[in-house]
């Protein structure tokens, strides 16, 4: 009895899940526009043109930059303030003063050295090869316990903290 009492509730539910489905589909949807609130003008002075905006009469002419430097091109390159002429960097000037951490290094079975560097503002540590460079910094040496960094003729010898 109680079983035949859950299958006709089951059923009943399907149909009017079913109805109601029906009756959704089959009903249509306003989407026209209406007015907005406290705005809404008579018939009369609607005016059913397309609206106008303010760039619709502007060509690519009118954005010179913009035409110079699409924004997905590889070869985009950043805009140079006008009358300011930039200098390259001199090579033999050193970097300012090192400010990088050593928190580890890693040699693996083939002998490749890799030494995990914390440099200040970044936000995930990364891992330089001997060789590599970081900040104008080249990692030139790893040994088990510190690495040597070179710069504009200047060295700076770097130890895991547990070995100090």
């Amino acid at each position: 009895m109680m079983r035949t009492l859950v299958s006709l509730l089951l059923v009943i539910a399907v149909g009017a899940l079913a109805a109601l489905d029906w009756l959704l589909i089959t009903t249509p949807v306003d989407i026209s526009p209406i007015e907005p609130s406290g705005t809404a003008a008579p018939p009369s002075a609607r005016n059913d043109s397309p609206r106008r905006l303010m760039l619709d009469d502007t060509t690519t002419a009118n954005f010179p930059d913009t035409s110079a430097r699409p924004l997905f091109w590889p070869e985009r390159r950043p805009v140079r303030p006008v009358g300011i002429a930039s200098e390259p960097a001199a090579a033999t000037t050193p970097p300012a003063p090192i400010e990088l951490r050593v928190a580890g290094i890693h040699v693996d079975g083939k002998g490749r050295r890799r030494a995990l560097i914390v440099a200040p503002g970044q936000p995930l540590e990364q891992w330089i090869d001997e060789g590599g460079e970081v900040d104008g910094w080249t990692l030139t040496r790893i040994s088990r316990d510190a690495i040597l960094l070179e710069a504009g003729g200047r060295s700076e010898e770097l130890r895991l903290p547990s070995a100090r």
